[in-house]
C-alpha cells in the first residue's frame, strides 16, 4: 500500500494509475504527469468533428428537438433514465471532486456542439452572422426565433425548462433560470447543476464571440423553486468558479440515487419525466473517457463503487441472482439489453445489444461502455463477497453487433 502524493489517497500495490484522481503512477516524479486535463478549444475544434462524424446519436441532437428521426435503438428507443446519467455523473467527483472542473467543461462542448447543429438544422445560421455584427451582437439573445429554438432544445431533450430573465450589456452579464434539471430530483447542501451550466455557457458561446462561464445562485437541489444561473463574459478562456463537493456530501447524494435506483422510482420530475436522450450521454461519455487511461480507469472504478452500492442496498445474494438483478437493472436503467450469461470454465459472458453509450457508433476501434462494465463488477463484487474482474470485449463501438462482457473471479 502506498499513498498517492496527488490526492493522498491510498493506493493498492500493482496500480499504475491511482483509482481515486487517474494520476500516472509509474512515471518520475509522477506530480508533472497527471492525467490529461480537457484541452477545451482543442476539443471544441477536433473532438466535435470527430464526434459528428461517427456518432450519429450525437449529430442527431440539434434535430431530434425539431424533427422526428428513427431511434438507434428500437426496443428501449433513445432516451435513458436521468438516475443512470446521475449516477455516472456525480460518482466520478465523488473519487475527486477536482473532477467538477473537468465535468463543467465537457458539459460546455456538449452545449457548443448541440447548438451550433440545431442552428445549422433550423437553418437559423444567417440570422446568427447577422446580428454578430459590431453593435448588433446582444441582439441575438433577444431574437425570438433563437430563444424559442434554444428553450425547446432543452425541453425537447428532457434537459430541462431553460428561460432567459435578464440581460446586462455594461456588466456583459445573462441570467437564466431552470427548472427540472437531471440533477433536480436530489436533495444537497450545495448547488449540483455544474454540467447544466456548462451546457449553458456552450450554448452562448455557440452564437456569440468570447467565453462565458456561469455560477449557481439557486438550485432546486438545496430546495430553491429553481435554479438561477448567471453567466459572465470574458475575452479570453479562464478557469471557472465552482463550488465543490465535499466526499461526505457526494456520498449522502450516492446514497439517495441508489436508494431511488433499487426502488425503482417513477415519475421523479412533473413536467419532463424520467428520461433524457441519449445523445447528450454518449457525447458526454465519449469525451469523459477518452481524455486518458486515467480516466477510463475513474469511469470503470465509479461503475464499480455505485454497482456494490445499489447491491448492497437491493440485498443481492448469490451469483444468479446478481445476473438476474443486473438484467432487470439495466432495462429499469434503459442502459441496455443483457442476453443471459455464458459459462465457460470460471468465466461468464455477457452480451449486451442497445447500449446507451454505443448505440449507433460507428466503428472507432474503442469500447465505450467502461462505466456499464465497472457497474456489473460491482453487482457481482457485492452480491458473491468475491472479488470479480469485469471487462468489456467486444463494443458496439468497435464494429461488433452488440457489446459483450467478460467477468472473471479473481477469489475463489
Amino acid at each position: 500500500m502506498e499513498k498517492c502524493l496527488v490526492c493522498d489517497e491510498t493506493v493498492s500495490e500493482g496500480w499504475s494509475f491511482c483509482p481515486y484522481c487517474g494520476s500516472n503512477l509509474d512515471s518520475e516524479p509522477y506530480l508533472e504527469d497527471r492525467i490529461d486535463k480537457i484541452r477545451y478549444m482543442w476539443e471544441r475544434q477536433e473532438g466535435g468533428r470527430f464526434i459528428y462524424e461517427h456518432f450519429p446519436a450525437v449529430k442527431s441532437v440539434g434535430i431530434t428537438p425539431y424533427k422526428k428521426i428513427k431511434p438507434f435503438r428500437t426496443t428501449l428507443g433513445d432516451y435513458t433514465h436521468i438516475l443512470l446519467s446521475d449516477l455516472r455523473d456525480l460518482s466520478f467527483p465523488y473519487l475527486n471532486s477536482n473532477h467538477v472542473t473537468e465535468l463543467y467543461k465537457i458539459g460546455k462542448l456538449m452545449g457548443y456542439y448541440s447548438a451550433c447543429e440545431a442552428f445549422n438544422s433550423l437553418r437559423l445560421n444567417e440570422i446568427i452572422k447577422l446580428l454578430n455584427k459590431p453593435g448588433l451582437s446582444w441582439n441575438i439573445f433577444n431574437n425570438k426565433l433563437l430563444v424559442k429554438a434554444h428553450r425547446d432544445g432543452w425541453s425537447k431533450q428532457y434537459e430541462g425548462i431553460i428561460d432567459l430573465v435578464g440581460i446586462d450589456k455594461r456588466g456583459k452579464q445573462m441570467e437564466y433560470t431552470l427548472k427540472e434539471s437531471p440533477f433536480s430530483v436530489l436533495e444537497s447542501n450545495k448547488p449540483l447543476c455544474f454540467i447544466d451550466i456548462g451546457i449553458l455557457c456552450g450554448n452562448v458561446e455557440a452564437v456569440s464571440s468570447g467565453f462565458w462561464d456561469g455560477f449557481e445562485s439557486k438550485c432546486q437541489c438545496v430546495g430553491d423553486d429553481c435554479c438561477h444561473i448567471k453567466l459572465e463574459f470574458h475575452e479570453g478562456e479562464q478557469e471557472p468558479s465552482l463550488e465543490k463537493l465535499g466526499k461526505e456530501e457526494l456520498g449522502d447524494i450516492l446514497e439517495q440515487l441508489t436508494t431511488m435506483i433499487v426502488n425503482r422510482d417513477r415519475n421523479l420530475r412533473e413536467t419532463m419525466g424520467d428520461y433524457v436522450h441519449i445523445s447528450g450521454e454518449q457525447c458526454f461519455n465519449y469525451l469523459l473517457t477518452s481524455l486518458s487511461p486515467g480516466h477510463r480507469i475513474l469511469s470503470k472504478h465509479a461503475g464499480r463503487i455505485s454497482g456494490e452500492r445499489i447491491a448492497e442496498k437491493a440485498n443481492v445474494e448469490g451469483l444468479d441472482i446478481a445476473f438476474s438483478y443486473l438484467g432487470e437493472l439495466f432495462l429499469y436503467l434503459k442502459a441496455g439489453i443483457l442476453d443471459k450469461p455464458e459459462r465457460r470454465g470460471d468465466r461468464y459472458f455477457i452480451e449486451m445489444s442497445e447500449s446507451v453509450y454505443a448505440a449507433g457508433v460507428d466503428n472507432i476501434h474503442t469500447e465505450l461502455c467502461i462505466f456499464l462494465a465497472g457497474l456489473i463488477e460491482g453487482v457481482l463484487n457485492k452480491a458473491t463477497d468475491k472479488k470479480w474482474y469485469v471487462d468489456e470485449i467486444c463494443c458496439i463501438a468497435s464494429g461488433y453487433s452488440k457489446c459483450k462482457f467478460m467477468c472473471k473471479p479473481l477469489t475463489r
